[in-house]
């Protein structure tokens, strides 16, 4: 129950980041990227922030990632 619980929350926060992202706001999104990767690490959608990192420039970003 805990699992579903933690995947609801990075989900939530997830799709916080991607509106974040979308109005060009990056270092907010990251942060919320990397929330969300802290409560639940294989949250899968936060696997595109390394190419979207990657089209902005952000090679240490996307590396981190």
């Amino acid at each position: 129950m805990e699992r579903v619980k933690n995947i609801a929350e990075a989900e939530r926060i997830a799709w916080k980041a991607e509106k974040l992202w979308k109005d060009d706001q990056y270092l907010e999104a990251e942060k919320l990227y990397y929330e969300a990767l802290a409560i639940y690490p294989v949250y899968l959608e936060l696997s595109e922030f390394a190419e979207r990192a990657m089209k902005i420039g952000d090679i240490k970003g996307a590396n981190k990632m």
